[in-house]
């Protein structure tokens, strides 16, 4: 009974609070009703590691136990399931199948990234595996200064310059108040400089005379630019000017390469001039030694007696009347102007210029050294902004930027029209040649014809001179050059067209036997592997002469005691030929002369060995007209590779 009567009492006593709490409130608020009390707990900074007050975890970070906000690391994915522990990258060695299970590498590795170039057998340092099995870049950090990976930035952050911070509340201004002076008083009471931002202040005594030096309309201008322009446009004329110096990189390539393509041309113009000047050499030496030889040999006969000079009126008749001919041949070789225009290029060599020693490349480079720096002294210091630019510097730099383009497009259209022009000439200089060499072909083929055979109807007087050996020597050269003279011209008239069925290893046996001799002074050792069951369809003459030639030169210059290898290679409508020597070999830069009328490998001012340089030429004209091809293949002292390619004929 006691417990219920202090339950009631402790029960009226909370009745009678609450009305007297209630009286007395009415009281306050009826005698004051203009002051507002407000209570509250105070804003608390969440994530002192965040510039700007946070007064909430932005979204998608926690704290951590040193008080800061973070972003959670992503859970630890274990990348190969059947290997103890957690593999977050696929082990060096070791490859993911479909099922997720790391399994060591074969060989061939297997292609751990398949959507890269060439074969990855790891995944490399710098990339991660996507859920698609593909190796990719890691996404980027939006907040480097905010530890974690931020994707994005958080919610109630803003980005400038790689920074998220909290923005600063815009207070709008109160009317009647005074704007911020660039003075201050210390407690000494002197009153110190401007405090230029953007600048140390350690700089701002020097930094002064040139803020003051700057008109007062261009202070006005820059002030007048507002704060979010000179933080957005600097990113803008950094990209023009990134453009800019990525059009002068491509331009310096360009001349790069354009010096490379000149160097080029310039090899082959010196290519042209040696073809020009083995060309003249060789026509005059070939035609002056055998008139000098039979010359020298009815001279031999008169001085020893061995024929009456009276004997000997009619060959001489013929052999002036030659040599008056071919003398007015030479002459006009001499003499052709066009020919005397060939003398190769201006210089040996085409240094190639580096593209970092290159004003193409370091012009906007620079440029965009002083626009930089001007952008943020006239609007970081002058106007006390921090970092920015203008739009009138902005259109200055697009201006600049297509300015560059326009030159580059100008400077292009010269280099390529050089580069065409000296081509065309090129090409004029090979067409002078070769009208040069097919007029003294057929010139020389006229007079060698009338004067041999002129020679051919007397040379029977000389059976009886022992030393005609002499004239012989001379008149025989003279004949091998007619004979080839006028094979050529009967390929070029179409005028061979029997054709046969031929055992390649007996026409190759035909060809060794006629170099018994040569084979025995140099002791060169024949390997013959020439299938003896392949039948080709030819021309026997055409072929011979080809084989004859080819298998000459192998044993001429090879070294003595060297070795010439035959071997055949057959298809089932082609076979070819390779005749392989040990001996000197051909410069690489020569090959290109290799098969040209009047060419040799070494310079044809050398007569260490006889020979036009004509044979090669030929056995390429008979190769086309005989619907095979040859080619050549060496090196310096390591031996030159021929081989001919033709039809096979088969079984009938």
């Amino acid at each position: 009974m006691k417990k219920q009567i202090v339950w009631r009492n402790k029960f009226s006593v909370a009745i009678i609070a609450t009305l007297i709490s209630c009286v007395g409130h009415g009281v306050v608020q009826a005698q004051s009703t203009t002051i507002t009390v407000q209570i509250g707990p105070p804003v608390i900074d969440v994530c002192p590691n965040i510039l700007g007050v946070q007064a909430i975890v932005p979204g998608g970070m926690i704290i951590d136990g040193s008080g800061d906000c973070v972003t959670p690391a992503p859970p630890v994915t274990d990348v190969c399931l059947n290997i103890a522990g957690n593999q977050e990258t696929i082990p060096a060695g070791y490859y993911q199948d479909s099922g997720g299970n790391c399994i060591p590498q074969p060989t061939p590795p297997v292609d751990v990234c398949p959507n890269l170039y060439g074969v990855q057998s790891v995944v490399p340092s710098s990339l991660i595996v996507d859920s698609g099995g593909n190796c990719i870049a890691p996404p980027l950090d939006e907040c480097p200064n905010i530890d974690g990976p931020q994707s994005a930035v958080p919610p109630g952050l803003i980005k400038v310059s790689d920074i998220c911070f909290t923005p600063e509340p815009v207070v709008p201004p109160t009317s009647g108040t005074t704007p911020p002076t660039t003075t201050s008083t210390p407690s000494g009471g002197a009153t110190t400089g401007p405090d230029y931002k953007n600048v140390p202040p350690a700089l701002d005594p020097l930094i002064e005379p040139l803020v003051t030096a700057v008109p007062e309309s261009v202070k006005q201008f820059a002030k007048s630019v507002s704060p979010d322009v000179s933080r957005t446009i600097p990113y803008y004329i950094y990209g023009v000017l990134a453009a800019g110096a990525l059009a002068m990189l491509v331009q310096a390539l360009r001349e790069m390469f354009a010096a490379s393509a000149i160097l080029i041309l310039y090899k082959r113009e010196k290519n042209i001039a040696e073809q020009k000047n083995n060309f003249i050499a060789l026509a005059s030496h070939y035609l002056r030694t055998p008139l000098t030889l039979m010359r020298n040999g009815l001279d031999t006969i008169v001085a020893l007696k061995e024929l009456d000079p009276s004997q000997l009126k009619s060959i001489r008749s013929a052999l002036t009347a030659m040599d008056n001919d071919i003398k007015e041949i030479l002459a006009d070789l001499d003499n052709n102007t066009a020919l005397k225009d060939i003398n190769g290029p201006p210089r040996n060599d085409v240094k190639q210029s580096s593209v970092l020693r290159s004003w193409f490349f370091w012009g906007p480079v620079l440029a965009s050294l002083v626009l930089t720096w001007a952008s943020n002294f006239l609007l970081g210091v002058v106007a006390d902004v921090d970092l920015g630019t203008a739009n009138l510097l902005f259109q200055v730099i697009v201006v600049v930027a297509a300015s560059i383009v326009f030159y580059s497009a100008l400077r292009n259209l010269h280099i390529r029209q050089s580069q065409l022009a000296y081509q065309q000439k090129l090409l004029d200089h090979e067409r002078t040649i070769d009208d040069a060499r097919n007029d003294f072909i057929s010139r020389s083929t006229n007079v060698l014809q009338k004067g041999l055979g002129d020679i051919y109807n007397t040379r029977h007087l000389l059976k009886d001179a022992p030393s005609a050996s002499f004239f012989d020597e001379g008149y025989i050269r003279f004949n091998n050059i007619l004979e080839k003279f006028l094979l050529l011209g009967s390929i070029q008239a179409n005028n061979i067209k029997e054709v046969e069925r031929i055992n390649m290893k007996e026409i190759i046996h035909t060809v060794l036997s006629k170099y018994d001799k040569k084979i025995a002074e140099k002791n060169v050792t024949i390997v013959n592997n020439v299938d003896d069951s392949i039948f080709i369809k030819q021309n026997r003459a055409l072929f011979e002469f080809a084989m004859s030639s080819v298998i000459d030169n192998a044993i001429k210059f090879n070294q003595d005691g060297g070795t010439v290898m035959i071997a055949t290679n057959r298809s089932t409508k082609q076979m070819s030929v390779t005749i392989s020597d040990t001996g000197v070999g051909i410069p690489k830069d020569k090959l290109a002369q290799l098969f040209k009328p009047f060419s040799r490998a070494e310079s044809a001012l050398q007569f260490n060995y006889e020979g036009l340089g004509f044979s090669l030429f030929l056995d390429k004209i008979i190769a086309d007209y005989m619907g095979g091809a040859i080619m050549a293949t060496s090196a310096k002292d390591k031996g030159t590779n021929i081989t001919v390619r033709t039809d096979i004929a088969h079984a009938r």
